[in-house]
């Protein structure tokens, strides 16, 4: 979701890269993990309270506790966290 927010440059890089992100290639994982990670970190770093801007890291997880509602114990809360997004 960072990709999405906040990076359009990693939203390209993740769609260009799908089939080695998919295929957990370490040549592009670990710049993609790095970069969402980092930009978690700047968020809440910028909004320690939650009173703002750390709400965009929510983004699809409301959403996914719908799903979940609906279709545990089939699906995991991450599974529907993840569809969520």
């Amino acid at each position: 979701k960072m990709r999405v927010i906040r990076d359009a440059a990693l939203f390209d890089t993740m769609e260009k890269e799908s089939e080695k992100i998919l295929k957990l290639d370490p040549s592009v994982t670990a710049g993609v993990i790095y970069d969402s990670v980092r930009h978690k970190a700047d968020v809440v770093a910028i909004d320690e309270k939650e009173t703002g801007l750390r709400a965009t890291l929510n983004y699809g997880h409301t959403i996914g506790h719908a799903i979940e509602g609906l279709k545990s114990p089939e699906l995991l809360h991450g599974e529907c966290v993840a569809i969520g997004c």
